[in-house]
Formats: structure tokens, sequence, C-alpha cells
């Protein structure tokens, strides 16, 4: 049964198994930008957050140079500035004593502030407007593939043709070394589209196919639960 917590997941396979994941939009694999306010730091190098400073994003969905994993940029703020004052990321430039860029890559795609799953939904700012992102953890720089058996391509229409009810079907799952919540589309044209059951794992589209489609596109793919268990993200330093 869906609960309230993750009713925005979509349904597919992995190596046989059930998997509910984060279905997203197009994302570039460049990583964006997150900026997030530090006050300090603690013995063991880990940033201590400005309490009430929403972190800011440099980039949005359908704009230039957006992409679901973000690089994470700390700042240390002058002192007397008010928290939840820094709205924009000319506002950190102009307002930062200090911003520090330790390699950390997270992985925070931007949905409606409704959505709702198993990774916490949080409120920042990009150029003094309102958004939300889900905080998934720190994430790898590494690419998934991700499957969708199909009846066909309609060559005069230049279209897809789908077969209804067709899970996408995922090459590697978390814990993997090559998984990474970000995947690249393939498109597998099905010998039998019609035989009963249909294809759960790569292996299987594989044993079916007449043709591979490789596309250039790159979406959020993060898998959130494999075989009805929760498959947790890597919390970041100073989580946002």
């Amino acid at each position: 049964m869906i609960q309230e917590h993750d009713r925005d997941l979509s349904e597919g396979w992995w190596n046989g198994k059930p998997v509910r994941f984060l279905a997203g939009g197009p994302t570039a694999l460049a990583p964006a930008g997150i900026y997030i306010a530090v006050r300090s730091w603690s013995s063991e190098g880990r940033p201590q957050r400005v309490e009430g400073q929403r972190p800011i994003l440099d980039a949005l969905p359908g704009r230039p140079g957006y992409s679901a994993l973000r690089f994470v940029h700390y700042f240390e703020l002058h002192s007397g500035l008010q928290p939840d004052a820094v709205r924009s990321v000319a506002d950190v430039l102009n307002r930062a004593s200090r911003i520090h860029t330790p390699g950390h890559v997270v992985h925070t795609p931007v949905v409606p502030p409704s959505t709702r799953t198993l990774w916490p939904t949080v409120l920042a700012w990009h150029d003094s407007n309102e958004v939300a992102f889900l905080d998934g953890g720190l994430a790898p720089l590494a690419v998934n593939r991700i499957y969708l058996g199909i009846r066909g391509v309609d060559r005069k229409q230049n279209r897809l043709i789908y077969i209804p009810g067709q899970r996408w079907i995922f090459e590697w799952a978390p814990g993997h070394p090559a998984y990474g919540p970000i995947a690249r589309v393939h498109y597998v044209e099905l010998a039998d589209p019609d035989s009963g059951g249909g294809p759960r794992s790569v292996a299987d589209l594989l044993k079916q196919s007449r043709a591979l489609h490789i596309t250039r596109t790159f979406v959020t793919a993060a898998i959130l639960e494999i075989d009805g268990k929760q498959a947790s993200p890597t919390p970041s330093p100073g989580r946002p």
C-alpha cells in the first residue's frame, strides 16, 4: 500500500525484484551548485549550519546548468546579518566572508513543495524565490542505465510505440559501485512484446531484444525502495 510519505514514487524492476524510484525529468551530468551557510566547524571538520538560513540553489529544472547533482559550497556570513537574509547566489557572493567547496556532491532534485517521498523535502531559495528540493544525501558521480521495453518505433511520426504497463528496468541498484541516482535512458524493441509477464531484468530484456536504442537523455532515477525495503541515502556533512 502506498503511504502518504511516498506517494510520488514510480515502480520498476531491478534484477527481478520490484523497486520504487523517484522519476524526474532530464538533468545535466555536470553538477550544479548548492550554497549552505555555516557558522563554524567542528573539531572533526564538520560544518555547523546557521539555523534559520535556507540553502541557495543556482539553477532550476528547464534552465541552463540545472542538474539534480550539486557541488556543496559552504559560506560563512559577515556578522550582523539576519538568518535567511541571503536568498540568491548574488547575495552569497556579496555577503559571505568566506566560501568553502570541499568537493561534496549531493543529490538534490528540485520538486514541488508538496512532494512526499522517503526523502525529506527541503525549502530553499533561488533568486529570492521560494523553491524546494529532496535531500538525497551524498551521491557518487556515476551514471546508471535504465531500460524500457517498447513495441517499436513509428518512423513516419518519429515516435516510440509503448507497451501499456511496461515498467522501467534498472541495471544497477544502491550498493553497487556503478550505481548513481542519474541514469541514461535506453529503449529496447522486444521481439515478442505481447508475451505474458514481461521482462523484469536487463538479462530478460536482452534475450527478447530485436533492437536497442541508446539515447543521449539523462534523467533523475533514484531508487528509494528495493523489494519492499528502504534504500536510504548517505547523509552529507552539514546535511541541508
